[in-house]
């Protein structure tokens, strides 16, 4: 797995389209998807937007991908999220599904967990 594939799997993990991504960082429509490599400008662009991603894990794949993950706090908030969103990935639209559904409830809890992680990373910063 390369640079370009890690950026994608934080992507994933984070929940951003590439138009999302491509914004955030603030680089131009469609490069994203038509780069083959990472340029030296777009990975320091996503190190310097996303503070919470391991640099070790972006450029060698080596340690988990939150750099606070040495935080159990942090380590239990991301395998939460990411239980949450392979649930979500089952369902088409969990935003509109009746709010006595299941869904519904993993939604409001993905929230919370993505909304504390938020602040985790701001405390760390």
């Amino acid at each position: 797995m390369g640079i370009k594939d890690r950026i994608d799997e934080f992507m994933s993990f984070k929940g951003l389209t590439v138009k999302a991504f491509e914004q955030e960082i603030g680089i131009s429509n469609g490069l994203w998807a038509k780069a083959k490599t990472v340029s030296e400008d777009v990975l320091l662009k996503t190190i310097a937007h996303f503070p919470e991603i391991n640099s070790g894990w972006l450029l060698k794949g080596t340690g988990d991908m939150c750099a606070l993950e040495g935080n159990d706090l942090c380590a239990q908030l991301l395998e939460e999220n990411r239980k949450l969103r392979e649930e979500l990935a089952k369902r088409k639209d969990p935003e509109q599904a009746d709010k006595s559904d299941k869904i519904y409830n993993l939604w409001v809890k993905f929230m919370e967990v993505a909304n504390e992680m938020q602040e985790l990373y701001k405390e760390r910063r």
